[in-house]
């Protein structure tokens, strides 16, 4: 009689056992189904008229051919960019569609002799890690740039309202399973962090929970309220939360500054950005600083970075050695590295009136730094220009009628 009630037990743990296992290879299944029935991945999440990088990816992506030169940078670059683009064009320009960077392109003619392509990658907000992330994804094989530029500032390698890498639209838009070995020994991260991350990145389910959830509740709602007329006109009647970029979105004018808070506010906000300094965020973001540098010689595209201009007013709420000590850490990275570093936080181009706000460029100012920027422009970009021109040439010389 035991030995045939522990032979039951075992063939109920069997059974059991069996079920649990073609259940997960179920679920396993669907999520690999769920996951292929969306090719665009993460990006659906994100709303065109709301989002930079995704504005980015889509102009990069409609580019007919790989352009000479990509533009990195923040809000540093991206506002000066939209400003000369409208002097260059003598039009309005879209804040959020245009990513030509015209000015830069008119003041490279006589340096390199032909109008070579610049398109500009530039991400409001975008920290060191977003850079890489975009470089990394998007300016590979034949749809990498002849040459980078990348304009940095301090702020790149330490904001406290971006606590960890993952804080970032462009991080959560372009993070992949292959960047998991980073994440995982980053000192920035917590453990659950890292646990949530590699799930995310494992699973489109666990990826899409959050739109999962809000499509269930939605189609519940829509079976629901037939049914209940007052929770459906209290539905419709509740206010539908509005995004702050819808503000800034729009044409600008030859001349006309890019939408921005008032000073104080911008100085309030970099006093939290800045303060307390973060160690481990700095460390965290000279490290994708270096994969950086070493991802565009891997690819063996020419890299040169630009120090920005700031305000001196930005300057002072930052703690004291703060701006020496970031100077120094990425022109040290890119000395032994071999890589041309500029400053741009020097006059003419850093004198008050230059300046939008306490931290972002004007018109003037804005034509003045692409026109320093092409001056200054490293012999192994104009080689790389240079050479592009030549093959263009040789194409043409080379057609037959």
């Amino acid at each position: 009689m035991g030995t045939l009630t522990l032979m039951s037990a075992t063939d109920q743990s069997r059974k059991f056992f069996s079920t649990a296992l073609v259940s997960v290879c179920l679920l396993f299944a669907l999520d690999a189904c769920y996951s292929l029935a969306r090719p665009q991945g993460k990006e659906d999440r994100f709303q065109l008229d709301q989002s930079d990088v995704l504005n980015v990816l889509k102009a990069y992506r409609s580019e007919p051919k790989a352009p000479d030169i990509a533009l990195l940078g923040s809000s540093l670059i991206e506002v000066p960019n939209i400003e000369a683009a409208a002097i260059a064009a003598n039009k309005p320009v879209d804040r959020l569609t245009h990513h030509r960077c015209d000015y830069l392109e008119k003041e490279l003619t006589n340096q390199v002799g032909y109008k070579p392509t610049v398109v500009s990658l530039a991400v409001g907000g975008e920290m060191v890690s977003d850079a890489y992330l975009l470089s990394k994804r998007l300016l590979v094989g034949a749809r990498a740039p002849r040459a980078i530029i990348y304009g940095i500032g301090p702020r790149d390698f330490q904001d406290n309202l971006m606590p960890g890498v993952d804080s970032s639209d462009t991080f959560k838009l372009l993070s992949s399973v292959d960047d998991l070995p980073d994440l995982l020994q980053s000192r920035q991260l917590s453990p659950e962090t890292k646990l949530t991350l590699t799930m995310e990145n494992l699973s489109g389910f666990w990826s899409n929970r959050t739109q999962l959830a809000s499509f269930t509740n939605q189609s519940l709602a829509n079976t629901v309220t037939p049914f209940f007329p007052d929770m459906k006109r209290s539905l419709s009647e509740a206010p539908k939360k509005t995004d702050v970029r819808t503000f800034i979105a729009g044409m600008i004018a030859p001349g006309q500054a890019v939408w921005h808070p008032d000073d104080e506010y911008m100085l309030q906000n970099y006093l939290s950005r800045y303060n307390p300094i973060a160690p481990v965020q700095i460390e965290t973001q000279l490290g994708y600083f270096q994969r950086l540098i070493d991802l565009c010689k891997a690819r063996k595209i020419p890299i040169m970075i630009a120090n920005m201009p700031l305000g001196e007013i930005n300057r002072k709420v930052m703690a004291p050695g703060f701006y020496e000590k970031y100077l120094a850490d990425t022109q040290k990275i890119c000395r032994e590295q071999n890589v041309p570093y500029i400053d741009l936080n020097v006059a003419p181009l850093a004198s008050k009136e230059n300046f939008l706000d306490t931290v972002h460029l004007n018109p003037t100012g804005s034509a003045l730094m692409f026109s320093m920027m092409s001056n200054q422009i490293d012999p192994t970009v104009a080689v790389a220009l240079h050479q592009a021109d030549e093959a263009i040439a040789s194409t043409k010389s080379s057609k037959t009628y």
